[in-house]
């Protein structure tokens, strides 16, 4: 039988390599936020990974210069608003300001006012809004061209589905969603909708596919005549296209003002998967130990081509210039890993390298700090005239010569051992790794389509 739900062995495509288009937008600068880890409410599962993937986005995609990327891995409402000021601090002449926030937003209970909710607030709520930043006080004060993208709902739940306040129903009025015209809020979700995880993925569902989208995948989106530029509307047509593609019902992102005229990306960009890439597909199922079916080749069905060759690092190529990874590769032919974990497998499994590197460590040290010292004993009570039985020898460290000698030969002799065992296992093991990349690329080459 198949069991019809997203598998490991069917990666999606990643958004977690950064995409080196060539842009630069040197006046550009950024507020990112991933609260992952919340003290007293539920955590959001991949926050921390979403903000990775931002800020890979608008450092080497966008160009946005690192130095004006504020990156916040958790934070409360006071670290929230300095991490504004920062990056407001950064932003030069004719600039675009990011914003972005993964985590739990809310609407407060009271009034109905939207709040980015900060890793300190508590279930409580009678003091709940206090530690939530308001989006509207954020978004008044940002400069005219302004792009705010948060991953997060307004329904008072977790990406997970929980309650963040048991027994209290958020609801948030429409005018509560409208920012002023001149800077564009993209939200994950409408109100009362739930802004859920793409677990296959590891990321928010937003967030996933507007990374995916300002790679490169949505050029051409609209008129089907890819630009090397990506507009809002691209973007958005493809966001929502991703999203429905995946089986994400749950949330309809919603977009609010207005962004400026130019392209959000420029560049060399990343050529979109097939849209196909993202539907679930079924994995081979398993009864009673007997494997009852075998899934199709999930590289061909992302739109792969061989032939596949190596780029760097655990980083290789298709014929169409697509990127993927070892832990991809391994996917492919029937691991039940994701791609990362995956491909750390294969490390462990091959690379008893450091081993080695430590062995030949040790060597190094024990002949340059240890093996030298009966020599030079034994150099200066000889050279000296001493014996050991003489008063002075003592400030020589002398002990019996030969004994001496015959130390510094045994430390000496085992310094080089250990060294050659060191170099022999990292060397051999560098050997049987590069051989082991070779037939796992050799035998997914051979399941994929020639271009």
């Amino acid at each position: 039988m198949f069991l019809w739900t997203p598998s490991a062995a069917f990666a999606l495509p990643t958004v977690d390599e950064p995409w080196r288009s060539g842009a630069a937008a040197p006046a550009d600068a950024a507020l990112l936020v991933g609260i992952e880890d919340y003290a007293f409410l539920p955590d959001v599962p991949h926050a921390r990974r979403d903000l990775a993937a931002v800020t890979d986005l608008l450092i080497h995609t966008r160009g946005v210069p690192a130095e004006h990327v504020v990156r916040l891995d958790g934070g409360s409402v006071e670290q929230l608003q300095n991490g504004l000021e920062r990056a407001r601090a950064a932003l030069g002449a004719g600039g675009r300001l990011w914003v972005y926030f993964s985590g739990h937003g809310a609407a407060d209970p009271a009034s109905g006012a939207l709040l980015l909710v900060g890793d300190d607030a508590r279930p409580d709520p009678a003091v709940f809004a206090t530690r939530g930043l308001p989006v509207d006080a954020l978004v008044a004060g940002l400069p005219a061209g302004s792009v705010v993208l948060l991953d997060t709902c307004w329904a008072g739940a977790a990406r997970t589905g929980g309650a963040l306040l048991a027994d209290t129903r958020f609801a948030v009025p429409t005018w509560a969603a409208a920012p002023p015209a001149e800077v564009t809020v993209w939200t994950a979700a409408g109100p009362g909708e739930l802004a859920s995880g793409l677990d296959p993925a590891r990321h928010g569902a937003f967030t996933y596919f507007v990374v995916g989208a300002l790679r490169g995948w949505a050029d051409g989106e609209v008129d089907g005549a890819p630009d090397g530029n990506v507009t809002l509307d691209e973007a958005r047509s493809y966001v929502t296209r991703g999203l429905a593609a995946a089986g994400v019902a749950s949330q309809t992102p919603t977009l609010a003002g207005q962004a400026r005229p130019d392209a959000l990306v420029s560049g060399r960009l990343e050529a979109a998967p097939p849209i196909e890439a993202f539907a679930a597909r079924p994995a081979a199922g398993v009864v009673g130990g007997v494997i009852a079916g075998e899934p199709p080749n999930p590289l061909a069905a992302l739109g792969y081509r061989a032939p596949l060759r190596h780029v760097g690092g655990s980083r290789y190529a298709d014929a169409t210039d697509r990127t993927l990874d070892l832990g991809l590769l391994y996917g492919s032919l029937g691991g039940d890993l994701s791609g990362e974990e995956a491909q750390r497998a294969y490390r462990r499994a091959l690379t008893p390298t450091a081993v080695g590197a430590g062995l030949a460590t040790v060597g190094v040290l024990e002949l340059a700090l240890v093996s030298w010292i009966p020599f030079l004993q034994y150099s200066k009570a000889v050279n000296r005239g001493l014996s050991c039985d003489d008063a002075d020898a003592i400030e020589y460290l002398c002990i019996d010569e030969q004994k001496t000698l015959v130390s510094g030969v045994v430390l000496t002799s085992s310094s080089l051992a250990l060294i050659g065992t060191g170099l022999g296992l990292t060397l051999g093991t560098k050997q049987r790794r590069i051989d082991a990349r070779e037939a796992l690329v050799e035998a997914a080459e051979a399941r994929l389509p020639a271009e």
